[in-house]
């Protein structure tokens, strides 16, 4: 997270995390405020996530006020860091490959079967109350809608481990 202010005297500075450009204490507010949660790279620095387990949220607005991040989210584990994570709005989801890519263009791997995660929903409660949305539980609805089963799923999986190994 950046914060940018330019009357803040060199003195009162810190140096401790990079691109921090206010004081110490708003830094303490900062991270007190949402501790434990902070922005993913953009999607140019990291195309794709892998999530597992993972479920489908639809946020709405909660002060009336429309904006990009209303839609459909997905929630879950980031594999590859192993941390929750929340995407952005999901603007194309293909069932085949189990991947849909985001508003910020960043493609998410939905792997194995949905779920639940801690992590996940920690996150998910931070991101909607910093964005001032309701979120609901849609995953269901999100597996009907794409004709999802857990036998599809588990078949999708089975494919890209075949694929993988196929690309060695």
């Amino acid at each position: 997270m950046t914060k940018k202010s330019s009357k803040i005297p060199d003195s009162e500075r810190t140096d401790t995390t990079e691109n921090w450009e206010g004081t110490m204490p708003e830094l303490i507010d900062l991270m007190l405020a949402s501790p434990n949660v902070w922005p993913q790279p953009p999607a140019n620095v990291q195309p794709r996530k892998s999530v597992s387990p993972w479920t489908v949220y639809r946020a709405t607005p909660k002060n009336g006020q429309p904006n990009d991040m209303y839609g459909l989210h997905f929630v879950g584990r980031d594999l590859s860091e192993w941390s929750g994570c929340v995407s952005s709005r999901v603007v194309s989801f293909d069932p085949k490959t189990m991947s849909g890519t985001t508003i910020s263009g960043r493609v998410y791997e939905l792997v194995s079967q949905p779920g639940h995660c801690s992590d996940g929903d920690y996150v998910l409660g931070h991101w909607a109350d910093f964005n001032e949305v309701e979120v609901e539980d849609v995953t269901e609805q999100f597996m009907k809608t794409y004709g999802l089963t857990i036998q599809r799923i588990m078949e999708a999986d089975q494919q890209k481990f075949i694929d993988a190994k196929n690309r060695r």
